[in-house]
């Protein structure tokens, strides 16, 4: 089992066969003002599922749904195939992503 720490509390738990991932949250938005809108890099989270072979990810949780948790999860889940596990709030922040029902636990 490896344990890779990706900053905050984004974790990749690898046993060799199957990956998963607490929060995913790549995107590192830098906020001006409080006027700013904060949303998922896709560019960013594109190159961290490359740069960390997520390709094959097998279920992504958010420790808890404050952006800085659970904004980038369902665009990981989107480009990984992942199922995403999480409270009702994750859900539907997975379902804004355009998550299908069927990956949502």
């Amino acid at each position: 089992m490896s344990v890779t720490w990706y900053g905050v509390s984004t974790l990749l738990f690898d046993d060799g066969e199957t990956k998963v991932l607490t929060d995913g949250f790549f995107s590192r938005p830098f906020f001006a003002g409080l006027d700013s809108i904060a949303e998922p890099d896709t560019a960013q989270i594109a190159r961290m599922v490359e740069t960390a072979d997520l390709h094959d990810l097998a279920m992504i949780t958010a420790v808890h749904s404050h952006f800085d948790h659970a904004m980038d999860l369902g665009v990981v889940a989107l480009a990984t195939g992942a199922a995403v596990f999480g409270s009702e709030s994750t859900a539907n922040v997975s379902r804004g992503a355009g998550v299908a029902e069927s990956k949502i636990v």
